[in-house]
């Protein structure tokens, strides 16, 4: 009866051409009807400063997502994708043996060691043309240094600016592209120098810093980096800038490349050191007119590099066979293998531990190495690296560049890696399997051979490495979504991207995709200037939505004490700025998790929050999250990361304010962030995207895969494209809230 009455109301409505009426008479209805057919419509609108605003240089830049996608069959991930399930499978029927973990505990038996130390000369070969660089460093101001793995440029040549070039007590920043590598390389030149890590040599990475008054070398990230240099205060106490390992072209690298080169055409004293075994000098040379290339012979042993005859789909048979033999026959020099991620190094390290308890082996270490691990553990992961025992490293790319493992004879490389692509039609990143290039072979295979004669087993065919590798890795800017690049220029005043110089132009569609993103989130403004939103997060250290997140987390007041949890979008955000993928990877026993379950309110979040409430009641005590299952080190790397936000809030003058308990106002404010992810059930554990019309499905790591549900409309907050497209950390909303809050892509459909 009542939707019968509302349907005339809406059709005298429609009559009298009362489309204000219409909306307030509609979400009157859905607040008070729950069972109402809903139909929204999705708006294909697009401002039109989008396609005016892109410079001439850069139209018809096409994208190389299509001619990169050729270079590797969809049948090979297929049967790469198939052979990964199984090895899981294989493991998790494995009992667990004895935990690495013990070895990444924070006080290590070889902690100690660096501070100990004697001060030590290394006669590495960068150390024989020292006078040869200090000279060229006074006529030219920037230099292209190119070096085999092992010269000693990312530890000799800032000692060597440091030692005996007048730098006005003017500091010198060293990037580095990777945590840990920052980390490793100002704890190693500490020690050589006979210092403590922090006085004279320290170290700045995000959320974590280790420096004084007194630093003179920093050792940081290619991030942070950027955020110093964008600060004429900051650039006017600066001499020298390293990068080291440019090959890699991240997107930070080439804005720091394009500002140094604004940077020196004002400031003549500033110098520029740009250091790599495999980087295209030539591109380089033409970039900065007036630059130097300097070579520096290596000192590597000779390495035997050994192919596969005949090409293998699934290289896992050969990989264990092969390192079991190493092990056993094999009774010096560590091992370093190669695979693609961290799914991949958990399935095989835990066989790898059955099958070291079975055959009695005491005498190896088997370690885990990727960026979560590196993120959580930063020092003890470098102390467990260089203690005095044989170990095979399971390592992704991490451990390419930058990472001196000296005991290594053996490399052990599939030949593959994942790069991440940005869909600007979906606006989707897309993680796929993929070939490395001909210069990551090269430097995978520079590990070994540092000490003593080393052997490359590279698990791929000589055809594979001429006809299908690139020479050289294709430049981040070119493949990822520039939302965060277009943010950060148009938020730094003296910075214009129309006359950007970059190294390699983005391609035209991702530029137009990062401007309608930003554009959706409020944080672009129809003629494509900045919003105030928009300048508030571009003061934060995030990835933009989660710093819109956290602007709309204070306008519904439901960023401070709710139903007696401290910080509540702070702690979601903490969650996912750490890149947990579902529920299942916060647990070490999954099974354990149980949970009431509210038709009217769910939200994957709405678990943890209730499980940090009373992790936060016990005064965060690690017997009780052993007891209940949970992983008590990224409980703590969450909470970290939540106290780091809030400084950054607080810095901000961002001011937190409380309200009382209530579930309905934390719905909403994920809905005006993450409405773009908005979805609707098909089947029972099947979505359709509304923005795409594509058919998603319930990540494996979601606790809802195991429960069934009956959602009309979701949203989530992570997704992931492999054989099929999964989400995980789904919320359940009401579907006007979309019509309030997402008012640029959703509308009602008038003709009900």
């Amino acid at each position: 009866m009542c939707s019968v009455l509302f349907y005339y109301i809406i059709k005298i409505a429609k009559l009298m051409f009362l489309d204000t009426t219409i909306r307030i008479v509609i979400i009157f209805c859905c607040y008070y009807i729950e069972d109402m057919v809903l139909k929204l419509e999705i708006k294909r609108k697009i401002p039109d400063f989008i396609f005016s605003f892109i410079p001439y240089k850069m139209k018809n830049n096409s994208s190389i997502l299509l001619a990169y996608n050729t270079k590797i069959s969809r049948d090979y991930i297929e049967k790469y994708t198939k052979n990964l399930i199984n090895l899981q499978k294989l493991s998790y029927n494995l009992k667990s043996s004895k935990k690495i973990n013990f070895l990444l505990k924070k006080k290590t038996c070889c902690s100690k060691f660096f501070f100990k130390k004697k001060k030590k000369e290394y006669n590495l070969p960068v150390m024989k043309v020292v006078n040869s660089i200090i000279k060229f460093i006074n006529y030219y101001d920037t230099i292209i240094i190119v070096g085999d793995t092992g010269t000693g440029k990312t530890t000799q040549i800032p000692k060597i600016i440091l030692k005996n070039i007048n730098y006005s007590n003017r500091s010198i920043l060293c990037s580095q592209p990777r945590r840990l590598a920052v980390v490793a390389s100002a704890s190693r030149v500490s020690t050589e120098l006979g210092q403590k890590l922090g006085k004279e040599v320290g170290y700045k990475i995000r959320f974590e810093s280790c420096l004084s008054h007194k630093s003179q070398l920093v050792y940081l990230t290619d991030g942070m980096l950027l955020r110093e240099i964008i600060h004429p205060f900051n650039v006017s106490k600066t001499s020298f800038i390293l990068l080291d390992e440019v090959h890699e072209r991240n997107i930070n690298l080439d804005l720091i490349l394009g500002i140094i080169k604004g940077l020196q055409t004002k400031n003549n004293n500033f110098k520029l050191l740009v250091m790599s075994a495999t980087i295209d000098y030539i591109k380089i040379i033409n970039f900065f007119p007036f630059s130097l290339k300097f070579s520096v012979q290596g000192k590597t042993f000779p390495i035997d590099i050994k192919w596969l005859k005949t090409k293998n789909l699934n290289y896992h048979f050969v990989l264990f066979k092969l390192i079991i033999y190493l092990v056993i026959q094999k009774q010096f020099g560590d091992i370093l293998v190669f695979l693609t991620g961290q799914e991949e190094i958990e399935c095989i390290l835990k066989i790898l531990l059955n099958f070291k308890k079975n055959l009695f082996l005491k005498n190896i270490f088997f370690i885990p190495l990727f960026s979560k691990i590196t993120q959580l553990y930063n020092q003890s992961m470098y102390n467990t690296l260089s203690i005095q025992t044989r170990k095979c490293i399971l390592s992704t790319n991490i451990c390419e560049t930058s990472i001196t493992l000296r005991n290594t004879r053996y490399v052990i490389d599939n030949g593959l890696s994942k790069v991440k692509f940005f869909h600007p039609n979906f606006l989707f990143d897309k993680i796929q399997i993929s070939y490395i290039s001909k210069s990551s072979a090269h430097q995978r295979s520079g590990r070994a051979g540092r000490t003593s004669l080393g052997t490359s087993f590279r698990l791929y065919t000589k055809n594979i490495y001429e006809s299908f590798m690139f020479n050289f890795n294709f430049a981040e800017i070119k493949r990822t979504n520039l939302s965060n690049l277009v943010l950060f220029i148009k938020a730094t005043d003296h910075i214009n991207l129309q006359g950007f110089d970059f190294l390699d132009i983005p391609p035209t569609k991702n530029l137009q995709g990062a401007f309608y993103n930003l554009w959706i989130l409020s944080m672009l403004k129809s003629n494509g200037n900045l919003t105030i939103d928009g300048k508030i997060v571009s003061r934060f250290n995030l990835e933009p939505i989660l710093s819109k997140l956290l602007i709309n987390a204070v306008r519904f007041k439901c960023s401070y004490e709710v139903s007696g949890i401290k910080f509540q979008i702070l702690i979601i955000v903490s969650l996912i700025s750490n890149n947990i993928i579902g529920l299942k990877n916060l647990f070490v026993d999954f099974s354990k998790l149980t949970f009431k379950f509210s038709v009217e309110y769910f939200s994957e979040f709405f678990i943890i929050l209730d499980l940090y409430k009373k992790w936060e009641s016990t005064l965060f005590n690690s017997n009780w999250c052993e007891k209940k299952g949970i992983n008590v080190i990224l409980f703590s790397k969450i909470r970290k990361t939540k106290k780091n936000i809030k400084n950054q809030l607080y810095f901000n003058k961002i001011r937190i304010n409380s309200c009382k308990k209530n579930w309905y106002q934390i719905g909403k404010t994920l809905v005006s962030t993450y409405f773009m992810n908005a979805s609707f059930q098909n089947h029972s554990k099947s979505f359709i995207h509304c923005f795409t019309r594509l058919h998603i499905n319930i990540h494996p790591n979601s606790k809802l895969e195991y429960i069934n549900i009956s959602f009309k409309y979701i949203i989530f907050s992570g997704l992931i494209i492999s054989r099929s497209i999964f989400i995980y950390f789904l919320s359940k909303i009401k579907p006007f809230w979309l019509i309030m809050y997402g008012k640029k892509m959703f509308r009602f459909v008038k003709n009900l």
